[in-house]
């Protein structure tokens, strides 16, 4: 009997509505740097809308004038910035000694940066967003100026191709900038994947890495399998099932996969089969494996309310290593692998089953 290596179901929803459901919550967090130039130490405290506009507590040592903290919040959340009084005084610099207080909102944009000056009357919010629109005004009043230099004899036809002309080479210029970001994001991955992939198999006692928490679950109520979450960050979730497969299962899987030998095809060295998930025969010893993998992913990426049509669904895949002919898969990404963000209708979730 030949084993399986892995089998390989991934998760793919073609509907724009529905893949970008899968990070919703987790994709509404933000990190926002605070910048106190206000003149005086200050305290921030989150605005719990749902607890009666409770405040709490988001500095525990304050911040003092000229330093600045980092906190992590959602898109949304509103929070209010207190004065702290003057410890030689034990007052706050307002009207009739009272603190002053500011206030701001963590917006959709990334890379938001809130400063707060000339004693929390002035807030500076700036983002990605607003960094884009500074750009574009500066570059629409740079080419105007340069268009209307041009003189009162130049035709109007000219003039608008010259300012259009000037605006293209300044777009220009930032996307090749940001295809050089992409470029180089894409080949560090690769690279450094391929050094770590050669570590780790030189060091037949490295273990992985500490869990960041430790569960269980279970597919048919009986049977609890432990489950390590190793890693859980906004856009990505590694949990490893243990005990997620049987022996049987994972013969059912190789007998109705037929497997071929692949020689390098995307840095895979192996044999590999597919075989299409016959999703209207649930009895099918095929299905109930796709069915458990679906299970964990939809429970895990919070889609237990929806459901996706057959077609959303890939192959099911199986890869058999052999030491002997040194078999092995190069360090790749399954998706985009420069650094972008989750696109809606690429794959969202994929479950690799592991056999002896």
């Amino acid at each position: 009997m030949v084993r399986v290596s892995q089998c390989i179901l991934s998760v793919v929803l073609f509907a724009s509505q529905l893949a970008n459901v899968v990070l919703a919550n987790r994709s509404a967090a933000r990190d926002v740097r605070i910048i106190n130039e206000a003149g005086f130490k200050i305290e921030l405290y989150w605005i719990n809308r749902w607890e009666n506009d409770e405040l709490v507590l988001n500095s525990e040592e304050g911040v003092f004038h000229g330093a600045e903290t980092l906190i992590k919040s959602f898109v949304s959340h509103e929070f209010e910035i207190h004065e702290l009084p003057s410890k030689k005084t034990g007052k706050c610099g307002g009207q009739n000694d009272e603190c002053r207080k500011g206030y701001f909102q963590v917006r959709e944009a990334h890379n938001q940066i809130v400063t707060f000056k000339n004693a929390l009357a002035e807030v500076d919010h700036i983002d990605d967003a607003t960094r884009a629109r500074d750009k574009a005004s500066s570059v629409l009043a740079e080419c105007k100026e340069h268009a209307q230099s041009l003189g009162a004899d130049v035709e109007p036809d000219d003039v608008l191709k010259q300012m259009m002309t000037c605006v293209g080479r300044n777009i220009n210029a930032t996307v090749d900038k940001t295809k050089e970001e992409y470029t180089f994001q894409e080949t560090l991955r690769n690279d450094l994947g391929s050094k770590l992939v050669d570590y780790a198999c030189l060091d037949p006692n490295m273990t992985h890495s500490d869990p960041v928490e430790n569960t269980t679950w279970s597919f048919d109520g009986k049977r609890q399998s432990p489950v390590q979450v190793m890693i859980d960050r906004p856009y990505a979730s590694i949990h490893y099932i243990k005990r997620f497969i049987t022996d049987k299962e994972c013969d059912d899987v190789t007998n109705a996969i037929k497997m071929e030998r692949v020689e390098g095809a995307n840095g895979l060295f192996a044999m590999k089969g597919g075989v299409e998930i016959p999703l209207d025969e649930q009895e099918n010893p095929i299905t109930k494996v796709a069915n458990k993998m679906y299970s964990y992913a939809t429970q895990m990426s919070n889609l237990e309310s929806l459901t996706f049509p057959p077609e959303s669904f890939e192959k099911m895949f199986a890869l058999e290593y052999s030491s002997e002919t040194k078999d092995h898969y190069d360090p790749h990404c399954d998706g985009a692998c420069d650094g972008s963000k989750h696109k809606k209708g690429n794959r969202v979730a994929s479950v690799i089953a592991y056999c002896e």
